[in-house]
């Protein structure tokens, strides 16, 4: 169905996310910062659910103040190969798994 929706030539593009980012039972935070601005993020992985949660916060200065936004990102997680599988030849997958 996807290779009939696509035009000629066309290309369908996504990403995924797979398991085994983070040890389970574990959660990881980082930051990355700017002049004016500074991104928190935390990671939890479930491993039975198949799922990784990202808590991101992020403050930026507007003026003599700052603002805070706080955004929770719910994500699946598949394996490459199971996909490409899936897919069954009919799309060629790159990079190759």
């Amino acid at each position: 169905m996807l290779y009939h929706a696509l035009t000629e030539g066309g290309v369908f593009i996504f990403d995924i996310a797979q398991p085994g980012q983070i040890v389970a039972g574990n959660t990881t935070k980082g930051f990355t910062e700017g002049k004016d601005w500074i991104v928190l993020v935390e990671k939890e992985e479930n491993q039975e659910n198949e799922t990784l949660i990202r808590r991101i916060i992020t403050l930026r200065k507007v003026g003599e103040t700052y603002r805070r936004d706080e955004e929770i990102h719910s994500l699946r997680l598949y394996n490459a190969k199971d996909i490409a599988e899936a897919l069954d030849g009919s799309i060629p997958v790159w990079p190759p798994v």
